[in-house]
């Protein structure tokens, strides 16, 4: 099939039949296409037809990250037409439906969200979806969640031009409604709509207002207004991104809990395995907390009580801005001395898990470091007082809004946490040995085997996250817990791709650094938080001072010469991190950091970063001369001595680039209205021939490869002075940083 757009379609084979068509996949300039034809005698005449083949060309304007594109149209025949758009290889939502059943509200509502901020997107356009069900919306199921793309806008719209009602925004957002109802139940609702279940009563308003079943609280008016309703209903969390839904308070013997000390319980928020969480109100102040109160059916055992009091402890003891404050914890005795009720209070958070912001979309890298930092060092405060979590992950982080920053981290769910040292007064309760706790996907070789663990086992969670949020995938993924172990114990991470989701050029050092967390071998990750957090704070940037426009390389003044500082430029002793040499060839050589900027007037002072040592070989005396024959020039003319090969080391390369390094100075002044408006790096990697010649130049990884600025760099270092030295040939990556404008 060609159409008139120029897109050909190959490979044809039938999928489906749906209403007024058959759906065929396909192949289109190497990715993969559905095609819709419809039905013959279809449409009544030409108006209808070309009608609908108006509407379809619409449809083709609508982009966002949750539409499946419609792709083009072609005539099919008389009165006939094909309609191709992007094929997405998931499963359909109603298949999803068949095969599971309903969906919980955690999943639920960031899925349905996805649907409706696509048809927002379509409306924007003036373009109506017509028929939006569950069978146009297709599931990819990835480590952040369901990812949603909703197809069919343009074919939507056939039963309009095929005497069917006129579709409105009302119908697609009435059909909203239907879509969160029946993810919600699991089924399809046939005529009257039912209850929803006890877990997602507290979505009934929204299904209610977006069906018109509630006279009185009328209808939403957009797809945009619905979304925000749902999210509202939804979003008052506690640990674990569970949501409020109705159901009793916990009973003491027999008879219902309403209060505990001076907290009314007022609703359950969830439960998991070892508890259950309440929205109370405090009787004498009124305000709001989460309380956490042990399921009955475990006051029996002394073990888990002591372990969900040391959860309270630990939160209590730590008492970071980054963690959630637990305020007070207790027990109520029945006559016969035995527990009847433990629980503690816990602040009330408002916002989401970093589970469900990443379903929405993925972060740029800034927003991903910003999170992460504030993660480890809410861990960090937790292991200075012997606390290691041992469950960092996603459904662990929740972000709230504070002070202007939407993103602002509580480290939630201590519960399983493990004391590696004793507190005042808090009785240590140990795991038995080998028992494997934490979350598969992000828990450390070590935690999978059953070994003992300590906080580094927290800083391999946290690079999982780092990874996953760079990446958009997890590190280490398998289809079943088995598969999932064996690969965590036996097989490292694939390297991280170039690039995030959004586009945005990974950092080689942030790669590098996440990769050093996810290290097998506990010690040879980084030891600490605050080990790591350092390795996330990139060097402070100083601002250059303005250089002169120059053509030809100047000399350096008398009161600069020495080393060389220029914009950005800072000699490091020769090792990684800074100046890296070796002999190794240039594949295997990856790009430190950019370093510290120092002024351009200011002294620099060697700063080794790595342990990589100086190697310099001591060639020993010179040969003695044998006469060969050669003809001695006449008296008074000195024969030329032949150099003599030097030691490469620190001292030679200081002193060639502080000669010659202001020709680079020049390129990066010339050029930096180029660069990026902040600050940035440009790292240039050059070899040094034994012969004192510069070979292989080139910048690496950087926005100005390709530029007039490479040209200008690769000139000026070739032209570097280097004598004749030790071999091995030495390669060198030295990053060139600049502060923004």
């Amino acid at each position: 099939m060609a159409t008139g757009t120029g897109l050909v379609v190959e490979n044809l084979t039938p999928i489906r039949r749906r209403n007024g068509f058959e759906e065929l996949a396909g192949v289109a300039g190497g990715r993969p296409v559905s095609v819709g034809v419809t039905n013959a005698g279809l449409f009544a005449g030409p108006p209808a037809s070309n009608g609908f083949a108006e509407a379809v060309r619409s449809a083709q304007a609508v982009e966002h990250e949750h539409v499946a594109r419609t792709l083009a149209i072609d005539p099919a025949g008389e009165l006939r037409w094909a309609v191709a758009w992007e094929r997405v290889e998931g499963v359909t939502l109603d298949e999803v439906l068949r095969k599971r059943g309903a969906f919980s509200p955690d999943e639920a509502v960031p899925l349905i969200a996805a649907v409706a901020q696509a048809i927002s997107a379509a409306h924007a356009r003036g373009v109506l979806h017509g028929d939006l069900s569950a069978a146009w919306v297709t599931l990819l199921h990835s480590p952040t969640g369901w990812q949603v793309k909703v197809a069919g806008f343009g074919l939507g719209m056939l039963s309009a031009f095929t005497g069917g009602p006129r579709p409105t925004i009302a119908t697609d957002v009435n059909a909203l409604g239907g879509l969160l109802h029946e993810v919600l139940v699991g089924r399809r609702s046939e005529g009257r709509v039912g209850a929803l279940p006890p877990n997602a009563l507290h979505l009934t308003a929204v299904v209610n207002k977006s069906l018109g079943l509630d006279a009185t609280a009328g209808r939403f008016r957009s797809a945009t207004e619905f979304e925000g309703a749902l999210s509202d209903a939804n979003r008052t969390r506690v640990s674990g991104g569970v949501v409020m839904q109705a159901a009793p308070p916990p009973r003491r013997s027999g008879v219902t809990v309403r209060t505990l000390g001076q907290w009314q319980l007022e609703q359950l928020l969830g439960e998991g395995a070892m508890g259950q969480v309440f929205l109370a109100r405090h009787t004498l102040l009124g305000r709001q907390a989460a309380i956490k109160v042990l399921r009955p059916e475990q006051y029996q055992r002394e073990d888990l009580i002591q372990r969900f009091f040391q959860e309270a402890r630990s939160v209590n003891q730590i008492n970071h801005e980054h963690i959630v404050e637990i305020s007070d914890f207790g027990q109520e005795l029945g006559p016969d001395g035995h527990p009847v009720a433990v629980y503690f209070v816990m602040e009330l958070l408002q916002g989401q898990t970093l589970t469900e912001r990443l379903a929405r979309g993925p972060l740029s890298i800034e927003r991903a470091l910003h999170i992460i930092k504030q993660l480890a060092s809410a861990l960090a405060a937790a292991h200075r007082l012997g606390v290691v979590h041992r469950d960092v992950k996603t459904d662990n982080v929740f972000l709230i809004t504070r002070s202007g920053d939407a993103e602002y981290v509580k480290v939630l769910d201590f519960g399983v946490a493990k004391l590696t040292q004793p507190t005042h007064a808090a009785p240590t309760v140990s795991t038995m040995d080998g028992a494997i706790i934490g979350t598969p996907t992000s828990m450390s070789p070590e935690q999978a085997s059953g070994a003992p663990v300590d906080q580094r086992a927290d800083v391999y969670a946290v690079g999982v996250l780092l990874y996953l949020l760079l990446s958009g995938r997890l590190p280490i993924d398998a289809d079943n817990f088995g598969k999932l172990i064996a690969l965590l114990l036996t097989r490292p991470p694939d390297p991280l791709p170039a690039k995030n989701p959004l586009g945005e050029p990974i950092p080689p050092w942030l790669s590098a650094v996440t990769l050093k967390c996810l290290e097998k071998d506990p010690a040879r990750r980084p030891q600490s938080m605050d080990e790591l957090i350092g390795r996330l704070t990139p060097p402070p940037v100083a601002k250059p001072r303005p250089l002169p426009e120059v053509e030809e390389p100047v000399e350096l003044p008398k009161s600069r010469r020495g080393l060389f500082a220029g914009v950005g430029l800072v000699v490091t002793a020769l090792v990684a991190g800074g100046v890296w040499w070796t002999s190794r060839t240039p594949d295997e050589l990856a790009v430190p950091p950019p370093v510290e900027v120092v002024d351009a007037g200011t002294p620099v002072a060697v700063v080794p970063v790595t342990e990589a040592p100086v190697v310099t070989v001591d060639a020993g005396p010179p040969p003695a001369i044998v006469d060969a024959g050669i003809e001695v020039p006449d008296a008074g003319v000195k024969p030329k001595v032949p150099e003599k090969p030097v030691p490469f080391n620190e001292t030679l390369v200081k002193k060639v680039l502080s000669r010659d390094g202001r020709r680079v100075l020049d390129c990066i002044s010339r050029y930096r209205p180029s660069l990026p408006s902040g600050a940035g790096a440009v790292s240039v990697r050059w070899t040094v021939q034994m012969s004192g010649e510069v070979t292989d130049v080139s910048i690496v990884d950087s926005p100005s490869k390709g530029t007039p600025l490479e040209k200008c760099v690769v000139a000026a270092v070739k032209s570097f002075d280097f004598p004749k030295h030790l071999g091995p040939a030495r390669t060198m990556v030295l990053p060139f940083t600049y502060a923004g404008n």
